[in-house]
């Protein structure tokens, strides 16, 4: 769910719709645990939900299926023009040439996709990513806690 930008959408959808009826639900006293523990949250889960969504960005996921961001103003460096469909149906291996200086500038590649070892590559790839943003966030929480000790 997360790093999904369908999933995302709907989990910030829910918090921005807690958020925007926030009088009328604390006129009403709940004695519901759950929920008071959700509207509690209501700004952490639409944070959650943008947040999931930049990750789905990142990785390409639209509730789980891969898309192509190829309608944005992205040029990849796979261009299916180069290469006949029947050569990247039936081969298990082929090269593929590269646009000059027209990478893929956002995201997974979605030729990723047809890659025998797509889970491999796409696990690796989103555990090195957490690994690195997870570091720079302890070391925003450090030089923080630091500013607020000076």
């Amino acid at each position: 769910m997360f790093g999904d930008l369908g999933h995302g959408t709907i989990v910030m959808l829910f918090g921005i719709w807690m958020i925007k009826n926030e009088r009328e639900f604390l006129r009403q006293k709940s004695d519901n645990e759950i929920w008071n523990i959700f509207f509690g949250g209501r700004y952490v889960i639409t944070l959650l939900g943008i947040f999931s969504m930049y990750a789905g960005f990142v990785y390409n996921d639209i509730f789980s299926k891969s898309m192509s961001l190829q309608w944005w103003q992205f040029h990849p460096a796979f261009s299916p023009e180069l290469h006949k469909s029947e050569d990247v149906m039936t081969k298990e291996l082929f090269d593929i040439h590269p646009l000059v200086g027209r990478g893929y500038k956002f995201g997974i590649h979605p030729i990723w996709t047809m890659a025998s070892n797509k889970i491999m590559y796409e696990n690796s790839l989103k555990m090195k990513l957490s690994i690195i943003i997870g570091i720079g966030h302890m070391i925003f929480g450090i030089l923080l806690s630091f500013a607020n000790h000076l």
